[in-house]
């Protein structure tokens, strides 16, 4: 039995991921809510609570444009191989509260 508030639509598209203003890499959208989004994430660790920010890279089909559109979500559930975000700012969304120093390190620096 699905557990989601909302119906989910397959989609095709590159996203873009940044963390805390830093690019953290490149992965594509599998399916898609009004409330969150399923990514295949091949390779990356992104702990369970991480806030991003996710660049949906969507293209007109009738000219060579791409435009970025940018949404705040949280990682809600990391499987391997992937992870479904849950957006934030959306009035139907509850949001978590994370200080900064309770934040997971996405790509620690070498000392």
């Amino acid at each position: 039995m699905e557990r989601r508030l909302r119906p989910r639509k397959p989609v095709d598209v590159s996203v873009y991921l940044s963390y805390a203003g830093q690019r953290v890499g490149r992965c594509g959208a599998i399916n898609l809510s009004s409330g969150g989004v399923f990514l295949q994430t091949a390779g990356m660790d992104l702990p369970k609570h991480t806030p991003l920010d996710l660049f949906f890279a969507l293209g007109n089909k009738s000219s060579n444009v791409v435009r970025l559109h940018r949404v705040s979500a949280i990682v809600a559930r990391a499987v391997p191989g992937g992870v479904g975000m849950m957006f934030c700012g959306n009035s139907n969304t509850r949001q978590r509260r994370h200080r900064p120093d309770s934040l997971p390190r996405l790509n620690p620096k070498e000392s």
